[in-house]
């Protein structure tokens, strides 16, 4: 007979304290309970560690990569998918205590790319002290209740506010219940399901108990969203003084409800809840803490601000030992990440060249979150190592070396830092790392191929840096040569669209110059509109196709006549009135999004703005 794990034991008394103990003790003694699993157990689990070597390609490049992990199997399936393109091979190497893992390395990384260590915080000056770098594991995303609603809701991206056009539209209400029958109905048909379809093995195991599941609703209560009576989400409300936790969410059939806006519905009203009942602050739980994360960014959007988790106290410890790989790069340039920096928590974003000030600017609408001390943009053409040994002594460097940096700075940078001043509420961006001289010829090149695209494409100066920044400059000017009178749209697709399909994790490395050749050609005859280039461009890769007709007559893209723009922009201005009336003229810009989102390129911008403009001042 096998001989349980200490984690299993822990486990199994914690199902019988569930299963045992009556719940006015357990309303007492829970918060005990919750300290030692978290704090006490995840220490001493920690103390001994799995070892894997993981060997794969890299998911963005396709380069192989060979990984060395220490930790547990759910952090394990996490670098995974974070990691590898395909499923890896995966070595089991035995298991170690945390104390010998230097010396273990040092006898098995040969041909290893980069060491990951899963374990918890207290051990991690043990790991620092070996040059790893500190990334916690768990990030907390909270909202600020106090403050006024209109300023909640400028902190809204227009992502969250077509969020709020689509609850309103598919007529979603909410309600609050302690009703032990309902949650027996949310737990086994909306929570489980949604964790077994959405997470599958990335899925915590204790977030599927059934006893701690319902522990966490008797210490709060469930927040449920509905569809004509019929429950479609929902997630767990706790408060403790003017603070409330939402957690343990479930969507019912997520492939179709997710797309409905069920999932935004449970923070649009949570956020309503909080504040009519005068909480000071709405934390929406934990998520991973690299910023591409879909939560991370999904949560963001509702203007959240990011902190150390304080239930999961687990970091990973990042030591790269092969600065030149390809894949390497490749991964960090995709995946940038929150780190520790003398227990602040800082974010950094890699870039493969040099950039500009616009770059900087568009990397902290990106990232940038409240609660960051700060958030680096470096250069890849920068020495790797120096980076990583560099961005924990950074605090010490931006406060004596530090240089304001300004829109019409035209100078090419290679490490810039974003962090927000208290004093003033400002967000200030510094420059603090001198270009070394081996790089200035490269510079010089950059800043006189800068200067022949502004002469020669009528570019302003911010667009010229976008276009360097961007690495397409040369097909740029290949498809401008062919296409002239579609200058502003070729460069808008490389600035804008591929961003943004990139993002929807479209592979861009199919869309060549000879598909856009037939994408312009098509446009160029009056076909579609060109807001409509991201709908074609996706279509065509995900389809692997060439026909431009056929992505038009499966999106239905054809240009809509003006008499049905205006219905359209009509419908949506009385559908936003409440809105439009709060913000006045500075309402358009957010409008803009929603509509053209609404029209799916039908239509074109100028001839959308413009009956916008002229919708809005009907209410005035």
């Amino acid at each position: 007979m096998t001989k349980p794990s200490l984690g299993q034991l822990f486990r199994r008394m914690y199902t019988f304290y569930h299963q045992h103990t009556p719940s006015f003790i357990k309303k007492h003694t829970s918060p005990v309970v919750f300290f030692l699993k978290f704090r006490i157990l995840s220490r001493i689990q920690h103390l001994r560690l799995q070892v894997y070597v993981i060997h794969g390609k890299e998911k963005s490049s396709g380069e192989k990569i060979t990984v060395m992990f220490l930790g547990d199997d759910i952090s394990l399936f996490y670098l995974e998918e974070l990691f590898f393109s395909h499923e890896p091979r995966i070595t089991n190497l035995g298991t170690i205590y945390i104390w010998n893992a230097h010396n273990f390395l040092n006898h098995h990384s040969a041909n290893i790319d980069v060491v990951i260590v899963n374990t918890d915080r207290f051990f991690s000056r043990f790991l620092q002290k070996k040059k790893f770098i500190i990334l916690p594991a768990w990030v907390e995303l909270k909202v600020d209740i106090s403050l006024p609603m209109d300023q909640l809701f400028q902190q809204f991206t227009k992502s969250a506010l077509e969020d709020i056009r689509v609850i309103k539209k598919n007529g979603y209400t909410y309600d609050i219940t302690n009703d032990p029958d309902k949650f027996d109905y949310f737990y086994h048909k909306i929570r489980i399901p949604y964790l077994t379809q959405r997470l599958g093995k990335l899925t915590i195991p204790a977030t599927t108990s059934y006893e701690e599941t319902k522990d966490i609703f008797e210490r709060g209560k469930l927040l449920f969203v509905e569809q004509k009576n019929d429950m479609v989400s929902g997630f767990f409300l706790i408060t403790r003084g003017h603070r409330v936790h939402a957690c343990y969410m479930g969507i019912a059939d997520p492939s179709y409800y997710l797309s409905k806006g069920a999932g935004a519905a449970l923070y649009y009203f949570s956020i309503l809840w909080a504040k009519e009942h005068h909480m000071k602050l709405l934390d929406f739980g934990n998520n991973r803490s690299f910023l591409n994360n879909g939560s991370f960014q999904y949560k963001r959007k509702w203007g959240c601000s990011v902190s150390r988790s304080k239930r999961f106290y687990d970091i990973f410890g990042l030591k790269i030992l092969n600065y030149e790989s390809q894949a390497i790069r490749s991964f960090l340039v995709n995946n940038p990440f929150t780190y520790f920096d003398r227990k602040c928590l800082c974010g950094i974003v890699f870039l493969p060249e040099l950039f500009f000030y616009e770059d900087v600017k568009r990397m902290q609408d990106m990232y940038y979150t409240s609660g960051m001390r700060h958030l680096s943009v470096v250069t890849l053409r920068n020495n790797l190592e120096y980076i990583l040994t560099t961005i924990t002594k950074e605090q010490m460097l931006m406060e004596s070396d530090s240089v304001p940096l300004r829109h019409i700075d035209d100078i090419p940078l290679s490490w810039a830092t974003i962090s927000y001043k208290e004093a003033n509420g400002e967000i200030k961006i510094t420059s603090f790392d001198d270009v070394s001289q081996e790089q200035q010829p490269l510079f010089q090149n950059k800043k006189k191929r800068h200067k022949q695209l502004m002469k020669q494409y009528h570019l302003n100066q911010e667009q010229a840096t976008q276009l360097l920044s961007s690495g397409y400059e040369r097909r740029f000017e290949e498809l401008v040569s062919r296409f002239p009178q579609l200058q502003n749209v070729i460069f808008g697709t490389f600035i804008n669209t591929f961003p943004m399909l990139k993002r929807r994790d479209i592979n861009l490395r199919k869309i060549d110059n000879n598909l856009l050749t037939t994408v312009f050609y098509s446009l160029s005859k009056g076909k579609y509109d060109k807001e409509a280039i991201p709908h074609v461009l996706r279509f065509l890769v995900e389809n692997d196709t060439k026909s431009v007709d056929d992505a038009i007559k499966a999106y239905d893209l054809h240009v809509l006549e003006e008499d049905n723009i205006r219905k359209i922009v009509h419908e949506i201005v009385v559908e936003y009135q409440e809105f439009i009336m709060q913000h006045g003229e500075t309402a358009h810009k957010a409008m803009m999004g929603i509509v053209m989102k609404k029209l799916r390129g039908k239509a074109n911008g100028k001839t959308v703005s413009h009956l916008l403009k002229k919708e809005i001042q009907k209410l005035r």
